[in-house]
């Protein structure tokens, strides 16, 4: 009895073990209740999805290992994405408050479908129009004055109208080397 425990005596812990038997008869058991509380389905379902989990461990291992790769700047860079055609500056701040804890100081903030170029073209033929005009340059303004105060690093894209989705991604792939 004074003697050291030893994990490794395979007539305590092996396959067929002592330890090996109570557990199983313990969980036997645990099972056996929670099938009487719970109906015959779910212990089944629930024996499914541990087994799947455990099939699938070593994924579930290798994801917190990548977790811990994207803290690393020279692994990863993150961009969070807004819209300028939308008020979306209080969403902006929860995201990039929320994301602080596992993104890095170089990421970028992208400002999507900016409008400002095509307000400077546009020539409003009434009070109501130039009013919109006014609206939505004043709206874009605001989200683009929020993130020099908050954001280290920008992106601005100005609004693309292409039918063809390969036509697009090229111009955004395009305006996206320049950065």
């Amino acid at each position: 009895m004074g003697k050291n425990f030893q994990g490794n005596d395979t007539k305590f812990f092996g396959p067929r073990s002592l330890v090996s038997s109570i557990v199983s008869s313990g969980v036997k058991k645990l099972l056996g209740y929670l099938e009487e509380v719970t109906g015959e389905s779910f212990v089944k379902e629930f024996i499914d999805s541990v087994s799947i989990l455990y099939k699938n461990r070593n994924t579930f291992l290798d994801a917190l290992h990548f977790h811990k790769e994207l803290h690393k700047a020279e692994f990863s860079n993150w961009f969070l994405v807004t819209s300028s055609d939308q008020h979306k500056i209080d969403e902006a701040i929860e995201l990039k408050n929320e994301a602080d804890q596992f993104i890095h100081e170089d990421y970028l903030l992208v400002i999507d479908r900016c409008l400002t170029a095509d307000f400077h073209t546009w020539l409003p033929k009434n009070e109501a129009a130039q009013q919109l005009k006014n609206s939505l340059l004043k709206r874009e303004q605001s989200l683009k004055e929020f993130p020099s105060k908050n954001f280290k690093n920008i992106i601005e894209f100005q609004e693309v109208l292409e039918p063809s989705p390969q036509n697009h991604v090229t111009i955004l792939a395009k305006e996206f080397s320049h950065y």
